[in-house]
């Protein structure tokens, strides 16, 4: 015999198809997922409100400095305003000045720069005239030696190679290494001549001749 079960939301007596059944029909299962949702939003709502209150009891503040109440925008604010925060911060420079006064005043004595500046005197290596400066890094007295000392240096470093021309066989001055002709004329020559030698190579080449015996033996 089967076990007769009652319905949680309307209260009818029902015989159920399996025993893990526990509503009469499908509809009353959906009112009851239903009205759980709704008290699960309504508890979600009241500590929403609960937790504004909250806030709103502890927002209001006391500043420490003009003694006024303000509601403060974050949770670690001290301040009213950005005065009262300014006015804190002078206060504690000032208090470490004159606790650290001394200690202060000998720093700045050690490190400050003297109001006249030191003279070096220095023989510049292009003229060889003695010259008085201020600044430690300069070498030449003026800027025409120093140009002039970078010119003669550049042209010093500046060695051409002697190259032998292919064609003609002269020597000459090159500016790299890689040149191998005097002028433009030998350099015409010789692509000249090897353009000959290629056609040359091209017309008495073995293939050539064979291929020139067979044409004449299907002529015959």
């Amino acid at each position: 015999m089967k076990r007769i079960k009652i319905c949680p939301v309307c209260g009818k007596e029902f015989i159920p198809r399996h025993k893990n059944q526990v509503y009469c029909d499908d509809e009353m299962k959906k009112q009851e997922i239903r009205f759980k949702k709704a008290l699960e939003e309504k508890d979600k709502k009241e500590k929403a409100t609960d937790e504004k209150e909250s806030e709103i009891k502890v927002r209001t503040k006391i500043c420490p400095v003009c003694g006024k109440e303000f509601t403060p925008v974050a949770k670690h604010s001290k301040y009213c305003s950005k005065e009262c925060s300014d006015e804190v911060k002078r206060q504690y420079r000032a208090r470490y000045y004159q606790q650290n006064r001394e200690k202060y005043l000998d720093y700045v004595a050690e490190h400050q720069k003297p109001d006249t500046p030191h003279v070096y005197t220095k023989v510049c290596p292009f003229c060889g005239k003695e010259f008085e400066t201020t600044n430690n890094r300069k070498i030449y007295c003026s800027d025409e030696c120093k140009n002039q000392y970078n010119k003669e240096k550049k042209r010093e470093k500046k060695v051409y190679p002697i190259n032998t021309c292919i064609m003609c066989g002269k020597q000459f001055t090159a500016r790299s290494v890689r040149t191998r002709f005097c002028c433009k004329e030998c350099e015409k020559k010789y692509n000249r001549e090897k353009d000959m030698d290629l056609e040359y190579k091209a017309q008495h080449s073995y293939r050539t001749i064979v291929w020139k015996r067979r044409q004449k033996e299907a002529r015959e």
